[in-house]
């Protein structure tokens, strides 16, 4: 999995501090988000894009300093923080915070086929019906893929990216 790390530009990872984990997961995301042709409609008639966080305040406001000046596909990133409650359907991406496990996969039941990105970080949740996992081996942040829930939500991921995530099947 180093290659993965050399394929998408980012340094080797250490669990020193939270911050870096946030920071790593947040890279990661902006870069496999490039390798993956998004559904039409999930991007269409807006001028920015929405990551949701179901998490605590610190994640959230991790998440809103390092995209600050970064952009997806040309479009400024809003976040937002969500709780139990809110509807997710302003969200381009949700993501799951660490405790979260219970609402990720009842997230993921309920949202199958719409185009939200839906972005976990504990284990089991690619398995789950969670696109994108983000995990932690051996002091490295890695990824699973669940290829059938990206494919009924719209989303087509490239072989390359295929190629360094762990594929889940459904």
């Amino acid at each position: 999995m180093a290659m993965v790390m050399l394929l998408l530009g980012l340094p080797k990872f250490s669990m020193a501090a939270q911050a870096d984990r946030f920071s790593v997961q947040a890279a990661l995301l902006q870069k496999i988000s490039h390798l993956m042709a998004w559904p039409e409609k999930a991007l269409k008639n807006t001028d920015r894009l929405n990551i949701c966080v179901l998490g605590n305040r610190a994640t959230y406001e991790q998440f809103t300093q390092v995209y600050r000046n970064i952009s997806f596909f040309g479009k400024s990133v809003d976040s937002t923080l969500l709780d139990r409650s809110t509807p997710i359907d302003s969200c381009h991406i949700l993501y799951f915070d660490t405790g979260f496990k219970k609402e990720a996969s009842q997230f993921a039941r309920n949202n199958q086929g719409k185009p939200i990105l839906m972005v976990g970080t504990e284990a089991g949740l690619a398995s789950a019906g969670v696109h994108l996992n983000f995990i932690v081996k051996k002091g490295r942040v890695m990824f699973e893929l669940n290829r059938s829930a990206m494919t009924s939500s719209g989303f087509k991921v490239s072989p390359q990216l295929l190629k360094y995530a762990s594929v889940v099947e459904r």
